[in-house]
């Protein structure tokens, strides 16, 4: 859509009522959708998804040796259930070690954007 004289007019004024310097570079750049133009930041966004992707699987061994170490003895009926109970060992009582690591892991990875709004895009794309 070609805008007309009166159109550029009104976006100059409501510009203009805006302090130079970031206020009116702002009020600008809002005025037309063919104005928005910000930097990505790809290279930085890449290098700290990277880190804490070796964040992550850091803990995730954590994890893993927190799971051997429950199974214990292989072919314990007992040992099926603390696997799959691991938040409830010893009688009842609470895994506190398991509980505080899946919270680092739970904090990590909405960090690292996968938080519960928006697990279901990333699984939308797979084919």
């Amino acid at each position: 859509m070609r805008e007309t004289f009166a159109d550029i007019c009104f976006l100059i004024g409501a510009v203009d009522r805006y302090p130079k310097g970031y206020p009116r570079t702002a009020a600008f750049i809002d005025s037309d959708s063919d104005t928005v133009l910000f930097r990505k930041f790809g290279v930085l966004r890449a290098r700290s998804l990277l880190y804490k992707e070796v964040e992550l699987t850091a803990l995730e061994t954590q994890l893993e040796e927190l799971d051997k170490e429950d199974a214990g003895t292989p072919g314990h009926t007992e040992n099926r259930w603390r696997l799959g109970h691991s938040l409830s060992l010893n009688d009842g009582a609470s895994n506190e070690v398991r509980k505080e690591l899946m919270e680092k892991i739970d904090k990590k990875l909405e960090t690292y954007g996968m938080n519960p709004s928006n697990v279901d895009l990333m699984y939308n794309d797979l084919p």
